[in-house]
């Protein structure tokens, strides 16, 4: 601060300067007026730092009174600072020995419950690992029987599908077989129908040697012959032809078979409807039954109902019988068929 007033004195007082020299006064009125300035500027500024300095003194005094407190104050708090830095420094060998028997005793009753408890878990383990070997073997015998059943059942199934292609094959050739079969069967079946028919024609032709065949014993033949000739011509397996589908044109081939046999002409007899012939073919017609030729068979079949009834070589013997009750004992038919 006195610096910068020094400085500010200087620049008036040289801007007074150059104003004197500016208006021309007298040498000697601006020197006494300088002077006389200059002298107050000093005395002003004598007294201001006087004042200053002294404000000056009292400030260096406080600061050297604050900085003697401070230095005690510094003192105290070290002093402080040391004791507690001891007292922490004891407190802490004091907690650190406390935690150190606390620790010891803590390790002490966990190697003991550790102990204890690794006794239980190491025979678990143990247990486990037994059971885990065991569970390891079986699956291994599990693996190796599942491997062997497959291998056996893979052979089985290889043996089995040659064993099905074998039997396809057999099947196959039992089948041509079987139409072989059939077909020297239904030819033998056709063979022995003709046979039979013939048979049936020869003896009907010996019955009717000497006596005048009646013009429906010729109608009945005549059908005989034609039916023959279907049944050379039909190709299925079973092949059922009628005799005589119409009763009354059987019943009067059966009267006329009756009139013209040797036994009936020998004694001169007439069928006539009080005749026991007669009422023997009529009750044999009311009981609903027909004869006709199938497989070389002379089978009964219902001529009244919806179902037929076959009786094959199990009935001959009653067929036979009934046949004889109208013809007589001279009826071949049965007999020829049976042998």
């Amino acid at each position: 601060t006195l610096v910068s007033e020094t400085e500010t004195k200087e620049n008036k007082v040289e801007s007074t300067q150059m104003m004197e020299m500016k208006s021309g006064r007298s040498e000697v009125d601006d020197a006494k007026e300088l002077l006389t300035q200059k002298l107050k500027a000093l005395d002003d500024e004598i007294q201001n730092f006087r004042k200053e300095n002294a404000k000056l003194q009292r400030a260096k005094i406080e600061l050297e009174k604050q900085e003697r407190e401070f230095k005690k104050e510094k003192k105290a708090f070290e002093k402080y600072v040391l004791e507690e830095k001891i007292n922490v420094e004891f407190y802490l060998e004091d907690e650190k020995k406390k935690f150190a028997k606390e620790k010891l005793i803590f390790d002490r009753y966990v190697k003991e419950t550790q102990n204890k408890t690794n006794r239980k878990e190491r025979a678990e383990i143990a247990a486990l690992k037994d059971e885990l070997a065991n569970l390891k073997e079986a699956a291994k015998l599990k693996e190796t029987r599942n491997a062997t059943s497959q291998a056996r059942l893979r052979t089985q199934l290889k043996s089995f599908e040659k064993e099905v292609s074998g039997l396809r094959e057999e099947l196959e050739n039992l089948r041509k077989t079987n139409a072989k079969l059939l077909s020297t069967q239904q030819v033998s079946k056709k063979s022995m129908e003709t046979k039979m028919l013939h048979e049936i024609n020869k003896n009907l032709s010996k019955l009717t040697k000497d006596v005048k065949v009646n013009d429906k014993l010729k109608k009945m033949e005549s059908s005989i012959e034609k039916k023959n000739i279907l049944l050379n011509s039909v190709e299925t397996e079973d092949t059922d032809r009628e005799i005589g589908s119409d009763k009354e044109e059987t019943r009067e081939f059966f009267y006329g078979q009756a009139r013209n046999s040797p036994q009936n002409k020998k004694d001169d007899r007439e069928v006539s409807p009080s005749s026991n012939l007669y009422q023997n073919y009529e009750m044999y017609l009311k009981n609903g039954y027909k004869s006709l030729v199938k497989g070389g068979n002379i089978v009964e079949h219902a001529l009244d109902g919806d179902q037929d009834e076959e009786i094959n070589g199990k009935n001959d013997s009653n067929i036979e019988k009934s046949y004889e009750m109208i013809f007589g004992n001279n009826y071949p038919g049965i007999r020829s068929n049976t042998m």
